[in-house]
C-alpha cells in the first residue's frame, strides 16, 4: 500500500473507482413500442424496394 506520514493525503481520481450504473430493464410496453418504431421504420423502406422495382419492370417493358 502507500506509506503515508500522518496529515498526508493522496488524490484519487474517483470516476474511475466508480462503479457502472446497470441499464435499466425495460418493461413490456417498451418492448412493444421499440418494436412498433422499428417496424415503421421499415416498412417504408421495404415499400420504396417495391416501387423501384415496379418500375424498373415497367421501363423493362416499355424498352421491349
Amino acid at each position: 500500500m502507500y506509506n503515508l506520514d500522518k496529515g498526508q493525503k493522496i488524490d484519487i481520481e474517483l470516476e474511475k473507482y466508480v462503479a457502472p450504473v446497470p441499464k435499466k430493464s425495460m418493461t413490456m410496453k417498451e418492448r412493444i413500442d421499440k418494436a412498433k418504431t422499428k417496424l415503421s421504420e421499415k416498412k417504408p423502406q421495404e415499400t420504396e424496394l417495391k416501387n423501384d422495382k415496379l418500375s424498373n419492370n415497367k421501363i423493362k417493358g416499355e424498352n421491349e
